[in-house]
């Protein structure tokens, strides 16, 4: 995959909530929608997996699909559930999870911001560019990686290249597309 970056600081499209798909161009998994699954993001899932304790159920919000927000270098799930859910690189490992519901905590060694926008110009988008989100850990490791699901042979999981990030078989994506919601929530929590 050849690309020449820009890191240029971009300004994010007016919105309150996100979907995600990948951006890796000339790749089978390029324009993949990310759905949240076991506390992480992976491809080739249907929908999210979602809960909503309210009843009668028609008091749940609709569910939207997997819906980020973000802010200057964080992003979170959006979701109803109160204390809400952070999106975060668990230190162990790299990878990308959000945290439980009714919480925002974080295990310790993980990796709560780092998120950055930048202008993706490739041969593929010639004469266009493509505004992305890619990671940084600040220490000298970036980038984001799609590896092999532990649950199901098709699925690929995200992850970010963070120090101790050591999986292997993993795809190199150049960042996150981001895509404005109509709906400001995806469901009450995500599991």
């Amino acid at each position: 995959m050849q690309f020449l970056w820009s890191l240029a600081v971009a300004t994010l499209v007016s919105a309150d909530a996100f979907s995600i798909s990948v951006f890796a161009p000339n790749t089978d998994f390029d324009g993949a929608v990310l759905h949240g699954i076991n506390n992480c993001l992976a491809t080739k899932l249907e929908g999210p997996s979602c809960y909503c304790p309210l009843t009668p159920e028609s008091s749940c919000p609709k569910v939207a699909g997997t819906l980020v927000t973000q802010s200057t270098k964080a992003m979170a799930m959006a979701v109803q559930v109160p204390g809400g859910q952070s999106i975060y690189v668990h230190g162990d490992n790299g990878q990308v999870k959000y945290s439980t519901p009714h919480s925002n905590y974080i295990p310790p060694g993980s990796i709560g911001s780092g998120w950055y926008h930048k202008i993706v110009v490739s041969e593929c988008l010639a004469p266009q560019s493509r505004e992305v989100i890619d990671f940084d850990d600040g220490n000298g490791h970036s980038g984001l990686v799609l590896c092999p699901s532990t649950w199901s042979a098709d699925s690929l999981t995200l992850y970010a290249k963070s120090a101790k990030f050591s999986e292997s078989g993993c795809h190199e994506i150049g960042g996150l597309s981001l895509i404005a919601s109509e709906y400001h929530i995806g469901c009450w929590e995500y599991l």
